[in-house]
């Protein structure tokens, strides 16, 4: 799930930082720094938990890290599996496997998987038999965002 709102600054009359109606009555625009996005996978078949009031804790340092989480953490960073194997020197394949559930690396490659997506901001947590990822970047605006490259 990926929470982002360019079209509110597209549909405003004109550029600004705040929010609401302007002292002539007209809609101020919000300049949209950061796109977060959250995936939470649940284990076992059991109905999903009520996360709502659910205790969230940081993943610890070590832990299992699925495949499916890994995948959600690149694909909300906006990484290609080439890329992601670049950075995190595991090779595309590996991460393929991996992610499509067929291997179980090894820890040492796990943990240079998650490095590689942490350096890039993502967070990965635990909610009981829940774990997710999140994560925030800086918002490119759909123009900007035409060649690829987030610099129009």
């Amino acid at each position: 799930m990926e929470q982002s709102h360019p079209e509110r600054a597209e549909r405003a009359t004109d550029a600004g930082d705040g929010v609401g109606p302007r002292a002539d009555g007209r809609a101020q625009a919000t300049r949209w720094n950061y796109t977060t996005g959250v995936i939470f996978y649940h284990e076992q078949s059991k109905p999903p938990l009520d996360l709502s009031s659910a205790n969230v804790e940081a993943l610890e340092p070590g832990a299992p890290l699925p495949g499916v989480v890994c995948q959600a953490a690149r694909e909300l960073l906006g990484l290609t599996q080439l890329e992601f194997s670049k950075l995190s020197d595991v090779s595309k394949k590996t991460i393929n496997d991996f992610e499509n559930q067929k291997v179980e690396p090894r820890s040492r490659v796990v943990r240079a998987l998650r490095e590689a997506l942490e350096n890039r901001g993502a967070r990965f947590y635990r909610s009981g038999e829940a774990i997710g990822v999140l994560v925030s970047r800086p918002h490119v605006k759909r123009d900007d965002a035409e060649d690829g490259t987030g610099r129009g």
